[in-house]
């Protein structure tokens, strides 16, 4: 809330032919590999591009900064913010981290 970031998230997937990500300069994308946002144990993958549009704001992030998700269904869920990476795309292991 605090960088003015609200953007919808949108299905991505990796090809691995082309060694790429669905990406756009506006949009966040979920990783349809990954586990849904949900209050089970597992990995979210929520991915953007370094744009003012879309996630160049979350370079402001501080250690513990709130990230929160709303469901379509409305569900809420809240994430602290501890650290970042910078991969390759595709290095897909990450995923399974």
């Amino acid at each position: 809330e605090r960088l003015g970031v609200d953007l919808a998230v949108r299905d991505g997937v990796y090809d691995s032919a082309s060694k790429t990500w669905t990406l756009n300069d506006t949009e966040a994308f979920f990783a349809t590999v990954s586990d849904r946002p949900s209050n089970q144990p597992g990995s979210t993958f929520i991915y953007g591009h370094n744009r003012p549009n879309a996630f160049g704001p979350l370079a402001q992030l501080g250690i513990n900064d709130e990230v929160v998700l709303t469901g379509d269904d409305g569900t809420t869920f809240r994430y602290a913010y501890v650290r970042d990476a910078r991969i390759t795309p595709e290095a897909t292991e990450i995923l399974y981290a």
